[in-house]
């Protein structure tokens, strides 16, 4: 008998947790399925899927249960009453529950369609029936922990709520009981969940970073930061300061595509280490940059990395052929954390890095007598590219401190990127805005853009110094930012992106999660769509170092392109 009246009350405490879905709740969390299913800037992975469909049926359920508790409560002020059997209830809840499978079925078929149409703008595979299926099953049965996981925090809540009788009014009592069982839980999966997964990742990236890159050797250059004449040894720079100095093209490289004479392109690099503080990094890496004769050639490059140091070498390679190797880039790590993760952590660290870095060699340029200080020119890409940014007070400052620049794939939360889009001409579209009739700064998503807007508008012509933002339209880098939760973007209303399907449209909370979850795919793509940014970035950098226009650069992209397998 006594188990028995155990086992009767245990069922009794879980039943509260384990009850079906109340109606209300159900027809938000169908209805928000068929926004999350809609179309974004990527094609979806299945686990794309899945986090963009159980985070919108939460926010549908909760949605359908605050809807449907405010009606009740406005029922009972009026004294209205449904005269409605209990027969002819569950009859119409019937109907409905089925008109929304019906929905749902025929929102994952047009998914589908849609998600095929944007796989094709991006030039990648076909979503499969399968696999986005299999992320819509995934999504639901990860939206079913999280409510149990709210249903317990709720029991939770009751259980203690005497215990808070006693020391706490009457009329507060639901309201500190909930959060106490709501702190208890989000500390709790804070500490075992949220932070461990983070401690992980970050052992993971510092483990990572100690190894050498695969491929990759000392160079014997004294040119290059790690070579024997170096001041920083190869160890130390990071893996992927490692790949930098050790990647593009040589002196004897360069002569043989332009048949001239060249100099030996010199790379300077410091790595991040843990005793040595940012700004100490920043000057080392200038000192290199002494040490290799790097004041001595016509053009010094500053190029802010992203979170781990990474450096497109697509920025390096274009540069020291453009140049015939008269040409000095320099940068630095200052995390051995990946973009995503450093910003989460710490995103002042990339500016701090922009900053200290751009001002240690400015100081070297500017303290050489004018007639021998080289073109000083800046760069960056992603965090690297908002970090870099950092170093000017505004684009005015930027364009009387420096030569020129390439930004790649400007993150929207930067303050110079803001400012520009919200002074460029009326009537120019947010994915490519013209700016002062492009005197000065240009964004650009394809080589042609470099001489018109992105309707076929002429521009002035190209004054120095000259500025290209490199930006394609379905770039979730670009274009995330953490007011989708509540505001529509301009770039949703014009559906100007040429990458973009015109079937994008923004919903509260839903679009946020979309893009964010767009974002760690968006860097596998081929070049020229997304956040993966390459050949493009060769006619870019010619136009900005004082080329022509509208010259072909396809062979040198194939011969850059070449270049890029590791093996040196």
């Amino acid at each position: 008998m006594a188990r028995r009246s155990i086992a009767r009350g245990a069922l009794r405490r879980t039943r509260p947790v384990l009850r079906a879905l109340d109606n209300a709740g159900a027809s938000g969390a169908q209805i928000a399925t068929w926004v999350a299913l809609g179309p974004s800037l990527l094609p979806r992975q299945w686990w794309m899927t899945a986090v963009n469909v159980g985070l919108s049926q939460a926010y549908g359920y909760l949605v359908g249960e605050g809807t449907v508790a405010g009606v009740r409560g406005v029922g009972r002020l009026a004294k209205l009453r449904s005269d409605m059997s209990p027969r002819t209830e569950r009859r119409v809840k019937a109907v409905w529950q089925s008109a929304l499978g019906v929905g749902t079925a025929t929102a994952f078929l047009r998914s589908l369609r849609r998600q095929n149409e944007i796989a094709e703008l991006a030039g990648t595979e076909p979503v499969t029936a399968a696999g986005h299926a299999g992320g819509l099953v995934a999504g639901t049965a990860g939206f079913g922990v999280v409510l149990l996981a709210a249903r317990a925090t709720t029991a939770g809540a009751r259980a203690i709520s005497p215990v808070v009788r006693r020391v706490a009014p009457k009329v507060l009592v639901p309201v500190l009981s909930t959060g106490i069982a709501a702190t208890a839980v989000v500390y709790a999966s804070d500490r075992l969940l949220v932070r461990r997964a983070l401690r992980r990742l970050a052992v993971q990236a510092k483990d990572q970073n100690a190894r050498r890159a695969p491929g990759r050797s000392q160079p014997a250059e004294p040119e290059r930061s790690g070579s024997p004449a170096s001041l920083e040894s190869f160890d130390t720079l990071g893996r992927h300061g490692q790949v930098f100095v050790s990647d593009g093209p040589r002196r004897a490289d360069i002569e043989r595509v332009t048949g001239t004479p060249a100099l030996e392109p010199i790379r300077a690099y410091a790595g991040f280490l843990e005793d040595r503080e940012i700004e100490e990094t920043a000057e080392a890496a200038c000192r290199e940059l002494v040490r290799a004769g790097g004041l001595e050639r016509s053009v010094v490059v500053v190029l802010t990395g992203t979170g781990s140091g990474w450096v497109q070498e697509w920025n390096g390679s274009s540069i020291e052929y453009l140049t015939g190797g008269d040409c000095a880039i320099v940068s630095m790590q200052y995390s051995y954390l990946p973009s995503g993760l450093a910003w989460v952590s710490d995103r002042h660290t990339a500016q701090r890095a922009g900053i200290a870095l751009f001002e240690a060699v400015e100081r070297a340029v500017r303290s050489l007598p004018p007639e021998k200080q080289p073109k000083l020119y800046v760069g960056g890409e992603s965090l690297g590219t908002d970090g870099g940014l950092a170093a000017f007070s505004s684009a005015a400052d930027m364009l009387e401190r420096t030569d020129g620049g390439v930004w790649i794939g400007t993150p929207r939360f930067t303050r110079m990127w803001r400012e520009l889009v919200a002074s460029s001409r009326r009537g120019s579209p947010e994915v490519l805005p013209i700016v002062d009739h492009g005197r000065h700064v240009r964004f650009v998503s394809r080589p042609s853009e470099l001489m018109h807007g992105a309707f076929g508008e002429p521009y002035v012509p190209w004054e120095s110094p000259r500025f290209v933002f490199q930006q394609h339209s379905n770039d979730p880098v670009v274009f995330w930012s953490p007011d989708l939760l509540w505001r529509a973007p301009r770039w949703v209303r014009e559906k100007a992106g040429r990458q973009v399907s015109k079937a994008v449209n923004w919903y509260p909370w839903v679009t946020f999660w979309q893009m964010a979850v767009d974002m760690p795919s968006s860097v596998t793509l081929q070049g020229g769509t997304a956040h993966s940014y390459h050949s493009e970035l060769l006619p870019s950098w010619a136009a900005v170092l004082g080329g022509e226009l509208d010259v072909d650069y396809t062979d040198l992209q194939a011969i850059i392109r070449a270049g890029l397998v590791p093996g040196r």
